[in-house]
């Protein structure tokens, strides 16, 4: 600080330490800051809201919102949409008819009257005039609307097409988050699919990330966020309910609760699965484990007839791979824990021989029996971890 307010350049200096994840936040914050100015002359100011510096409500031509949402190459800004629970759907029933709506001479005028809108947040926004200026901004809903928008683009050129927009200056974390969820759930959205808005969701979505590429596995903490995403995989994409089974088998020992107890599974989200403090590698671990079974199966090196075993086969797997007992969910060691086996597992050849180890083992249980009704039980799974109890003291 001496070395800064020798410099003369400052004002003040402040030295204000930050934790990871508030460090996390103000990497993502910097590397998502975009201004961009529009006109907005058909507005409403709303009345004083505490936490909010300013809110509009209103109308503005589409041409003006595409502004918003282009780069200067002219391609959609996909990081406007991080905080929305779903990335764009494609053309499905309901984003077609939008479309059909833009396409119709008749029916596009009308489109104000026909669609909720977008709802934009920004953490700073000056008006002069009708000219707004807004800086580090979210489309926290709509993002259906603007991608189906900025797909017609070349025929929006005027002002027959106008679209309704909330316009929210604030930087209160806590406004924020409630203005998202809320706007979130006007929309038909699962329960499981509101996990997306998490702070934990956001960490594990960036820790997926950055690993290098042969061993970056992509978490779809929103669905379809990568369908439109040259060069990945589609066996690399994690969905969160493939990662709640593989870590519920893998971590919380329970591969018979996957399939018809999953929805129990989900009342455990926020505390023995995905809780706030819980470490990151052992989510990391149980997807690979999972996507390395599904390479073997599609690749035919284990029979088809173990699929409906597959959560008892990673259950095995982490037996036989890391036999030492775990440490706690947001222990430290649970780095060291996960480690060897995150090695295992990216080596074909060793993962090869620890999965069809883990697959005789289920084998010996099941004694031929792989009928669902049989396999998906309490009693099988204690019955398996009393058989690799024995392998692992050979």
């Amino acid at each position: 600080m001496t070395d800064l307010r020798s410099l003369n350049i400052f004002k003040d200096v402040d030295f204000t330490p930050v934790d990871a994840d508030n460090l996390q936040k103000l990497y993502g914050q910097s590397k998502n800051a975009i201004s961009r100015e529009f006109t907005f002359s058909e507005r409403t100011v709303m009345p004083e809201i505490p936490g909010v510096a300013e809110a509009y409500l209103g109308l503005v031509p589409a041409r003006e919102l595409i502004g918003l949402l282009q780069d200067e190459s002219g391609e959609i800004i996909k990081s406007l949409f991080y905080d929305n629970v779903r990335d764009f759907q494609d053309f499905n029933p309901v984003n077609s008819e939008i479309r059909q709506t833009l396409e119709s001479s008749d029916l596009r005028r009308r489109f104000v009257l026909m669609n909720n809108g977008v709802t934009v947040i920004a953490k700073t926004l000056r008006a002069t005039g009708n000219r707004f200026l807004i800086e580090d901004y979210q489309i926290v809903n709509g993002c259906q609307t603007s991608h189906v928008l900025f797909s017609q683009k070349e025929s929006l050129t005027d002002d027959s097409v106008v679209v309704p927009l909330r316009l929210i200056a604030t930087q209160d974390e806590a406004v924020i988050g409630s203005i998202i969820k809320a706007t979130n759930r006007q929309t038909e959205v699962r329960e499981d699919q509101l996990l997306a808005l998490s702070d934990f969701q956001k960490k594990l979505e960036a820790f997926f990330q950055a690993f290098p590429d042969g061993r970056r596995l992509y978490y779809e903490r929103r669905s379809r966020q990568y369908n439109n995403v040259p060069g990945i995989e589609k066996t690399r994409i994690v969905t969160p309910a493939n990662l709640i089974r593989a870590y519920a088998a893998m971590f919380l020992s329970e591969p018979h609760r996957t399939t018809k107890n999953y929805t129990a599974l989900l009342d455990r989200v926020g505390k023995e699965i995905f809780g706030p403090g819980d470490r990151l590698e052992p989510y990391y671990l149980a997807a690979l484990a999972h996507y390395r079974l599904e390479y073997f199966f599609r690749n035919q090196s284990l029979d088809a007839k173990y699929k409906p075993a597959r959560y008892h086969i990673l259950f095995a797997t982490r037996l036989l791979s890391a036999p030492d007992p775990l440490p706690h969910r947001n222990a430290n060691e649970m780095e060291r824990f996960c480690q060897p086996p995150i090695e295992e597992l990216w080596d074909v050849a060793q993962a090869d021989v620890l999965f069809r180890r883990a697959v005789r083992a289920v084998d010996a249980v099941a004694k031929g029996n792989f009928g669902r009704d049989h396999i998906r039980t309490l009693p099988f799974t204690e019955e398996l971890a009393t058989e690799l109890s024995g392998k692992r003291a050979h």
